[in-house]
């Protein structure tokens, strides 16, 4: 995807399709200021930042999938935890590109974690997460 401006208007290269809702995790404002990214429902969405926007977001990337495991643009779990990158994407310095990660976990089986010290399991759930 690739963001260019004309004068005052900004439009998208490609078939950019509006964002699906939720909220926004890990903003950042483009270089010269006038677009935020940020990750929603795992895919890398924009908005104009200089101005009132009415519209959906932008969404750029495609193909995440929390059943099968797949992100765009976020951090996986060893990045985050053991190189201290909490981000998952990154604008060029002209504003025009964002490079993304497109992260991949569906190949890792889930596991199965017990919370023993449950005060009251009934109102509290089975105590059980599964992570990957």
């Amino acid at each position: 995807e690739k963001v260019e401006e004309e004068g005052e208007a900004a439009t998208t290269t490609s078939t950019s399709e509006a964002a699906p809702g939720g909220g926004a995790i890990d903003p950042h404002l483009s270089p010269n200021g006038k677009w935020a990214a940020f990750v929603r429902q795992g895919e890398v969405c924009v908005v104009p930042s200089d101005e009132v926007f009415v519209g959906p977001p932008l969404q750029l990337t495609h193909g995440a999938d929390e059943k099968e495991a797949k992100t765009n643009g976020l951090a996986e779990f060893i990045a985050q935890e053991e190189m201290d990158r909490f981000s998952g994407f990154w604008w060029s310095p002209d504003s025009a590109a964002i490079a993304y990660c497109q992260v991949d976990e569906g190949a890792i089986p889930p596991y199965p974690i017990t919370h023993q010290a449950l005060d009251n399991p009934a109102t509290q759930g089975s105590g059980l997460e599964v992570h990957r």
